[in-house]
C-alpha cells in the first residue's frame, strides 16, 4: 500500500512538471509563430531538459507531450499558410474593386449656378430645382423633413445639375475639383447628388449649386479636371430621393 502511494506521488509530481513545460513550449511555439519561423521541436533543438522524458523511459521521439506540441504546432504553421493565401486573396478582391471604381469614375468639368444665375427663373430670392427641391436665398434649402436648412446642401450633399442621360438621385464622389468654401475642401472629395438640370449641361459638364452666385461662397483654387465617381445610379423613390 505505501508503494502504491509512493508511485501514485510520482506520478502527479511527474504530471504537475510536464503540465509546467507544456506551457512553457506553448508560449516558446506562438513566439516562434508570430516571428513566422517554421521549424520542429525535435532531438537537437528542443530546449527542455532531455531528463523530462528519460525518467518514465519514454524516448523523446515518442513522448504523447512532445507529439501533441508538434501537432499544435504543426496547425500553427498550416493557419499560417491560410493567412497568407487570405491575404493575397483579399488583395485580388482590393484590385478588383479599384478596377471597378475606376470604371464608375469618369473627367468631368465643374461649373457653378446660384439661384439668381441668367437664364434661370425671375429671381426673386426663391427657386427651386428640376427635381423640385426649394431654395432660398436667405433660408437655403428644403430638407427631407420639410423644413430649411441654411447653407447648400440637400440631405447632407451639394446639388448638381447633371446631363439628362443620368437619373435624378444619382450620387457622385467628386475629387481633384480644386474648389474650397461652403464646406467644401480644396484636397478633400466631396458627395454631390444630381437635382437639376439646366440646358448647357451636357455631357460630363455638372454645375454646382452655390445659393446666390453674387456672392458665391466657393473659390477656385486651381483648374483642373475633376474625377467624378458615380456611388450610385439614380435612387427615385417617387417621392424624392433617397438618402
Amino acid at each position: 500500500m505505501k508503494r502504491k502511494r509512493m508511485l501514485f506521488g510520482v506520478v502527479c509530481s511527474l504530471t504537475l512538471f510536464c503540465n509546467g513545460y507544456s506551457e512553457y513550449i506553448y508560449d516558446d511555439v506562438f513566439g516562434k509563430q508570430q516571428a513566422a519561423m517554421v521549424m520542429h521541436i525535435t532531438d537537437e533543438n528542443s530546449r527542455l531538459p532531455k531528463d523530462l522524458f528519460q525518467v518514465h523511459n519514454s524516448p523523446i521521439k515518442n513522448n504523447r507531450v512532445l507529439k501533441h506540441i508538434h501537432r499544435v504546432f504543426d496547425k500553427l504553421v498550416i493557419n499560417s499558410g491560410i493567412k497568407k493565401i487570405t491575404l493575397s486573396f483579399l488583395k485580388e478582391i482590393q484590385a478588383q474593386q479599384e478596377a471597378e471604381r475606376q470604371k464608375r469614375t469618369i473627367p468631368a468639368s465643374i461649373t457653378t449656378y446660384g439661384i439668381d444665375c441668367v437664364g434661370c427663373q425671375s429671381y426673386n430670392g426663391r427657386g427651386g430645382t428640376a427635381m423640385g427641391i426649394a431654395l432660398d436665398a436667405s433660408l437655403g434649402v428644403m430638407q427631407p423633413n420639410g423644413e430649411w436648412k441654411a447653407g447648400i446642401q440637400y440631405g447632407g450633399y451639394y446639388i448638381i445639375a447633371a446631363d439628362p442621360s443620368i437619373p435624378m438621385c444619382s450620387i457622385f464622389k467628386i475629387s481633384n475639383h480644386g474648389l474650397s468654401g461652403a464646406g467644401i475642401k480644396v484636397e478633400q472629395p466631396f458627395y454631390a447628388m444630381v437635382m437639376d438640370r439646366g440646358g448647357a449641361i451636357q455631357g460630363n459638364h455638372f454645375d454646382l449649386y452655390i445659393g446666390l452666385q453674387s456672392a458665391n461662397p466657393l473659390q477656385r483654387i486651381y483648374v483642373s479636371t475633376a474625377n467624378a465617381e458615380l456611388i450610385r445610379y439614380g435612387g427615385n423613390n417617387g417621392q424624392g430621393c433617397a438618402l
